[in-house]
């Protein structure tokens, strides 16, 4: 109330001196003039003082929250990335930032034009890398630009440092467990022959393409930290993504589907490739094998299968298997829910993983030795992206209904949220949001579905309803405030949204994702009218508009 008296206050006063001293503005005009510039000043002043702005789309691509996050091994630290809206270009900028655990203190680490991603810690914790296609001088102090290098921040100060002047690029990299090197993987480079067609073709100025030309592969390069030199091991098939190293600094682990292709998405197979560029396949059923990563002893690799392997909508599994390849089982078999992240436990005796269950995203513990679940995050949490440290303290981002995303520490399943990105919503009002469910007409499922109230609602008001839907066609609609579609832009204006979890996504069993197999746009698309009915049923709706 002290903030609301001192404003009206200085509006007074600013007019005030306006009125005497109006050449001294930038605006011309009458008294009549002057006094509308006054009411629009109360204006401006009354409704700051009730906390409330209209929640425009300009606000809602306007706000901020952390992504990506990665907990440095010794724990002190988090990096992180944020997306800010660059509107006068009509783009995105993402730029890497810094939590410190123990005061929660946040700082933005990188400041370029060109957006920086895809932080990773030394084993040491000691540099900060990125990958970035910002302009820097190389060695020989010459100007590069264009392609997306790798960059190296030091936590005790100075700018970022170059590591790399690939010609094509970084696409991925991962450091080498004792911190002396960086697989890198970056698309195949032209042979000199090639290179100079292509030099020929841009003189000429010919920049046709076939379908049937040689797509380039996959370069498996290493980089020596130390004298920032880049060797290659070897070119890799162009679909080769997702890789990590074996926990003795010998081979890298992969997965691809060898074409790159979309089409292809479920072919995913497991290989390695050692630093002599010999390579072995480990998988090779008729389902995808993807997210794959050794145990900490380096005996075994945890990875995510499907129970169903041509289609993209049946339940993701954890699997184990030996390093080499041999003793295939499932360890979430009997778990009703699919598995989307994971990561090992620095002990080696269990494994963190993501779970999509319902209108949430919590955190389990699954024993590799039983296959025994422990539920370790409960509530009305969206929990996503875990990172472990090497102490095993575990980082994830948190949203719910009413919060954007945060940063949070997770000790004995409680979060300690670090952030306090959810503060840019202070000066807006939302419409409540509620989880609804109903039972479909065939009675098979319950379908549930989030319920976006329009802001002011008023019990027994009907309201123009809008129906959302979600694609995948494994998705899901969480129960939090921040959704893929702007629906409080429409909440602002008193239309009604509801956005169903149809047969056919995730969160569900399996038989629930499974069921509309032969049948899309049939079970699917009751299931969402069974929900709308439902609301008309309820008085919630206005038939005639909504």
């Amino acid at each position: 109330m002290l903030y609301t008296a001192v404003q009206r206050v200085a509006v007074f006063l600013l007019f005030v001196y306006y009125m005497h001293n109006p050449n001294k503005f930038p605006w011309k005009g009458t008294p009549m003039r002057h006094f509308s510039i006054f009411l629009l000043l109360i204006a401006s002043s009354l409704q700051l003082a009730a906390g409330q702005r209209i929640y425009t789309a300009r606000a809602h691509v306007s706000l901020e929250m952390p992504s990506a996050p990665v907990i440095s091994p010794d724990g002190k630290y988090i990096a992180y990335t944020v997306r800010k809206a660059d509107l006068e270009n009509s783009t995105w900028n993402t730029q890497i930032w810094l939590l410190t655990a123990a005061d929660r203190s946040t700082r933005q680490m990188t400041f370029s034009t060109k957006s920086c991603t895809s932080p990773a810690w030394s084993p040491d914790s000691k540099w900060l890398t990125f990958v970035s296609s910002r302009d820097f001088l190389d060695s020989s102090l010459h100007k590069q630009s264009g392609s997306p290098q790798l960059f190296a921040l030091s936590l005790n100060g100075g700018e970022a440092m170059s590591l790399t002047t690939i010609v094509n690029g970084v696409d991925e990299y991962a450091w080498s467990p004792d911190g002396a090197s960086i697989a890198i993987l970056s698309e195949e480079g032209l042979s000199a022959e090639k290179l100079a067609d292509a030099e020929k073709n841009k003189k000429q100025k010919m920049d046709w393409t076939s379908s049937l030309d040689p797509r380039p592969g996959k370069d498996f390069l290493l980089l020596d930290v130390a004298s920032h030199a880049v060797r290659k091991i070897k070119t890799l098939d162009r679909g080769v993504t997702g890789i990590s190293w074996a926990p003795d600094g010998t081979k890298i682990l992969y997965q691809t589907n060898y074409t790159a292709d979309y089409n292809d998405e479920q072919k995913f197979d497991l290989w390695t490739v050692d630093l002599d560029g010999v390579q072995m396949q480990l998988t090779k059923s008729a389902g995808p094998e993807t997210h794959a990563k050794y145990s900490p002893d380096g005996k075994s690799i945890v990875f995510i299968t499907q129970t169903v392997p041509d289609i993209e909508f049946a339940k993701t599994e954890l699997s184990i298997m030996d390093a080499s390849g041999s003793g295939v089982r499932s360890l979430t078999k009997s778990f009703p829910y699919s598995v989307t992240q994971f990561s090992w436990m620095p002990d080696g005796k269990s494994i963190v993983a993501l779970v999509n269950e319902k209108t949430s995203a919590y955190l389990y513990s699954f024993e590799p030795s039983s296959g025994m679940a422990k539920k370790l995050t409960d509530g009305a949490l969206v929990v996503g992206d875990p990172s472990v440290s090497a102490a095993g303290v575990i980082a994830a981002s948190i949203e719910t209904s009413t919060s954007l995303r945060e940063l949070a520490l997770f000790r004995k399943g409680k979060p300690e949220i670090l952030t306090n990105y959810s503060s840019q919503l202070n000066d807006f009002k939302f419409g409540q949001q509620e989880v609804i469910t109903v039972k479909s007409r065939d009675r098979k499922f319950d379908v549930d579905a989030v319920l976006v109230k329009p802001v002011g609602y008023v019990e027994g008001k009907k309201y123009p309803l809008l129906l959302a839907y979600h694609g995948g066609p494994y998705g899901e609609f969480d129960n939090k405030l921040f959704q893929y579609y702007p629906v409080q832009l429409l909440a602002q204006r008193g239309v009604m949204t509801v956005m169903p979890n149809v047969r056919g996504g995730s969160g569900y069993t399996d038989e629930f994702s499974q069921s509309y197999r032969y049948d899309l746009g049939g079970g699917d698309f009751r299931d969402a009218m069974d929900v709308v009915d439902a609301l008309i049923a309820r008085g919630l709706v206005d038939e005639a508009i909504g």
